[in-house]
Order: C-alpha cells, then sequence, then structure tokens
C-alpha cells in the first residue's frame, strides 16, 4: 500500500505542471508583475478544486475494483462508459479539449522561452529563433520549429511516458533553482525586498516546503516502472553539464536588461 501511494502521486505531479505558462508569456501581459503570479496561484487552485470533484466521482463511481483494473490504461474510460453509457461521450469530449488547450499552452511557453534564449543570443541560429512575424506579431519560428520538433518526439519514442516524466522532473527542478536562489540571496543579504505578489512571513515557509517536495517527487518519479525517466534525464543532465562548461558559459554572457523607474528590470 506504501509504494501504491507513492506511485499514485504521479497523477497529481504529471496534471499540476506546466502553471508558470503565465510567467512566459508576461512580456505580452499587462501588469505582469501582479497579474502572472496571480495566473499561475489560480492556476493550481482550481485545477486542484476541479480536479478532486472529478476523480473523487470517478472513483466512487468504480463499481468493482477487479474489474476496473482489468481495463488497464483505459480504466478511466472505460468507468465513465460504464455509468453513464452513450452520454460518456461529452465528458470524454471536454477532456480531450482541456488536454489540446494544454497542449497549446505548453507549446506558447516553450515558445517563448525559445525566443527569450534566443534573443539573448543564448542558442545556435539566434537570429532566425528571435525573428518576430510582423503579420501576428509573435515568435512565429520559435513556434514552428518547436511544433516539428513535439511532432517527432511524439512519433518517435517507444516509451512516451518516460519523456513526460523527464520533462515533468526538469520542469519542477526549473521551479525549485529560482526558489533556492532567492532563498540563498535572504541568507546572504538579509534583504525584504519583495515584489508587488508575495505570500509576507509565509514566503520563506513555503519556499522550504517547496524545495523539499520536488527533491521528493523528482524521486519519485523515477521509481519502477518509471526507471528509464531516471536514466534519460540523468544523460540529458550530463550532456547538458558538458555544453555548459565546455562551449557554452564562455559564450552566452546572460540576459541584458535595465531598471525602469521604480526599480523594475525591464
Amino acid at each position: 500500500p506504501t509504494y501504491s501511494f507513492l506511485v499514485g502521486l504521479l497523477l497529481a505531479g504529471w496534471t499540476l505542471t506546466g502553471y508558470d505558462a503565465s510567467a512566459h508569456v508576461t512580456e505580452e501581459t499587462v501588469d505582469p508583475r501582479r497579474r502572472a503570479p496571480w495566473g499561475i496561484f489560480l492556476a493550481i487552485v482550481v485545477s486542484s478544486v476541479a480536479g478532486f470533484f472529478m476523480l473523487a466521482s470517478v472513483t466512487l463511481a468504480i463499481p468493482n475494483l477487479d474489474q476496473a483494473i482489468a481495463f488497464g490504461d483505459n480504466a478511466f474510460i472505460e468507468i465513465l462508459k460504464l455509468r453513464l453509457g452513450s452520454l460518456a461521450i461529452l465528458p470524454m469530449g471536454l477532456i480531450a479539449g482541456a488536454m489540446w488547450l494544454c497542449g497549446v499552452a505548453c507549446m506558447t511557453s516553450a515558445s517563448r522561452m525559445l525566443y527569450a534564449f534566443a534573443r539573448d543570443g543564448g542558442l545556435p541560429f539566434s537570429s532566425f529563433w528571435a525573428r518576430i512575424s510582423p503579420s501576428y506579431r509573435t515568435p512565429s519560428n520559435a513556434i514552428w520549429g518547436l511544433s516539428l520538433f513535439a511532432t517527432i518526439l511524439a512519433f518517435s519514442v517507444s516509451l512516451y511516458s518516460a519523456v513526460v516524466s523527464i520533462a515533468t522532473i526538469a520542469l519542477a527542478i526549473s521551479y525549485g533553482l529560482p526558489i533556492l536562489a532567492k532563498l540563498l540571496a535572504w541568507k546572504k543579504t538579509g534583504t525584504t525586498e519583495r515584489g508587488p505578489w508575495h505570500l509576507g512571513k509565509w514566503s520563506r515557509v513555503v519556499a522550504v516546503i517547496a524545495l523539499v517536495w520536488i527533491c521528493f517527487i523528482a524521486v519519485v518519479f523515477v521509481l519502477p516502472p518509471n526507471t528509464q525517466a531516471g536514466w534519460g534525464l540523468l544523460i540529458c543532465s550530463g550532456i547538458l553539464t558538458c555544453l555548459w562548461i565546455l562551449v557554452v558559459r564562455e559564450r552566452f554572457a546572460g540576459p541584458s536588461y535595465r531598471l525602469a523607474p521604480g526599480g523594475v528590470a525591464v
């Protein structure tokens, strides 16, 4: 039961991710220092509440546990069919639509990250990836390039769950890095400066809990039967580390910015 509980955490780990998309489109957002954090916060709250009621309803609707286990990966859909009959097409359609929108949000977020790195000269052929479409005012080359890459990846891998796990672990780590940097800055400088959206006295407590959770869930993500994800992440991390040490750190100076009135980086 303990191991089953730990593996069951993967459901929340895989779904409660990608909420940082609000931060990646801040250059196209009005008052981003307030609205981007609210977008991240509300995405988590709404997904948690709605997801809980949906999963609780489907779990309580299971007629027989052995029968549900026999359904395998299609258990969710088959339970809906058993209980709703032909009407199951309605929630299945809503779920499919939500998955499509999640994919669009991921592509939007990833294309803006690709554009941002390219704009700062951090990628090969940066001028191409940083090009903005004069008609749509969006980084069209980055969008189409990532779309092609994602399509090729989806049809070329044999174990898609490993790819999903690697992406989710990497995202969790990317969330943890700025949190850790902020905690270290607090400790080193003792500064209490905060942005316009913050958690007040709970900031450090939540930051520590977040880091502990990220370390914990990263281990859960590579437990059997997801060991391939662990090896894949280890290999990718090794390649990226070597590239950084041998090539990138000597060529990439980092993003350039200036401080506008009020101390806001632009």
